[in-house]
């Protein structure tokens, strides 16, 4: 994840952010856990990694499982824990679960497509202990039903974020960018602001079998100039709204050589700073599946890591994979090993790598970089 506006606001001795903005201290070793505790969904999104479906998986964990699972992973100083889905609003036992989170001492979060969360599960989600919810939004209104098959799903998502924030909880939009979107990035940015969301999220897309949306690089590129020259407009304006990026790592260096061509070199220095520092280096976030499975990311099940129904995190986290992905510029080939920014950026996702072309060590398709970029010295 990229924290593109707190890297922003690094570059600029102007913005005093909010506390809210800053990150706890957390224990670089230990990850935050995406628990994805159910299959099937109410809605049937083309990008959707799972291909979700409409009931239950007979091999999903129980309430008892999933409560096993969430000591296993406070037993191993997990300390943040997003609950996830398939839809994580269509269990029952949701609450409980987080409750139980509460009480080992994790932070619960909730990444949902929004249109189940009605008032009285939002008061007792959040009486239970749950901090956040994140609410995936698609485009403007017609695009966002039509593209997830579901009448009326963009004005229940957006209520579902307004009940969420009314009852206390810190709220989130995430657009995930597609072909068949990628134009509405300033509307779903404005309505973020507008509805005073606490954080506005861009998911790139990691395609495995959804190639036939995924947005070539250089359209991708042309969004994030859109989107750091909106950010750095909306640093000084009141609220203030965190704004990060996932799954492209890229992001980085392109906003480095935009902030020296644009503030400076000064200005991209100070970005750079930032991230290099530890509260920009988090550990990757790690999934679970409705399962109990535990794999190196919520977009990337071809590598398992452990079973958590019987194994301690601890032998997830001991994995020959993970210690080489800690290493990973030391391994990466083709462009992404020739890039000037390889110990900056790690070499984008693996995960995407893998997935497109079979070589865990090649070259990340969704990097943003020209090939004259990744062998320029650094812009700071």
């Amino acid at each position: 994840m990229l924290r593109v506006s707190r890297a922003l606001a690094s570059a600029t001795d102007r913005v005093q952010l909010p506390e809210s903005e800053l990150l706890p201290d957390q224990p670089r070793s230990v990850p935050s856990v995406v628990f994805s505790i159910c299959r099937h969904c109410t809605m049937r999104c083309p990008h959707c990694y799972l291909a979700a479906g409409t009931r239950a998986s007979p091999r999903d964990l129980g309430q008892d499982g999933c409560t096993r699972v969430l000591d296993r992973l406070a037993e191993g100083g997990v300390r943040d824990v997003i609950f996830s889905g398939g839809e994580p609003l269509i269990r029952e036992d949701l609450g409980e679960l987080v409750a139980h989170a509460q009480k080992l001492g994790m932070a619960s979060h909730l990444s949902s497509n929004g249109v189940l969360l009605k008032r009285p599960l939002a008061v007792r989600l959040r009486q239970q202990g749950l901090r956040s919810v994140v609410v995936a939004v698609d485009g403007p209104r017609e695009l966002h039903d039509t593209y997830r098959r579901s009448p009326g799903a963009f004005d229940r998502a957006v209520a579902g974020l307004r009940i969420a924030s009314q009852v206390g909880l810190r709220t989130g939009l995430r657009m995930t960018l597609t072909s068949k979107n990628s134009s509405h990035m300033e509307a779903l940015f404005d309505l973020a602001v507008n509805e005073r969301i606490h954080r506005f999220v861009l998911m790139h897309l990691v395609p495995a079998q959804r190639k036939h949306i995924a947005l070539r690089a250089s359209a991708t590129r042309q969004i994030l100039l859109r989107l750091f020259t909106r950010i750095m407009k909306s640093l000084d304006a009141e609220p203030y709204i965190s704004v990060v990026t996932e799954c492209s790592a890229s992001d980085g260096p392109l906003m480095l050589q935009w902030l020296a061509e644009n503030h400076g070199r000064a200005a991209a220095r100070r970005a750079a700073e930032y991230l290099q520092s530890a509260e920009a280096n988090a550990p990757p976030t790690l999934c679970v599946d409705s399962r109990g499975r535990l794999f190196p990311g919520p977009f990337w099940r071809t590598e398992q890591l452990a079973d958590m129904t019987r194994q301690p995190l601890s032998e997830g986290l001991a994995h020959p994979l993970i210690s080489t992905l800690l290493e990973r510029d030391r391994h990466l080939q083709g462009r992404c090993g020739a890039c000037t920014f390889k110990t900056l950026c790690g070499g984008g996702h693996r995960g995407r790598s893998q997935l497109t072309s079979g070589k865990l060590w090649g070259a990340d398709p969704d990097c943003v970089l020209t090939g004259e970029e990744i062998a320029r010295p650094l812009p700071y």
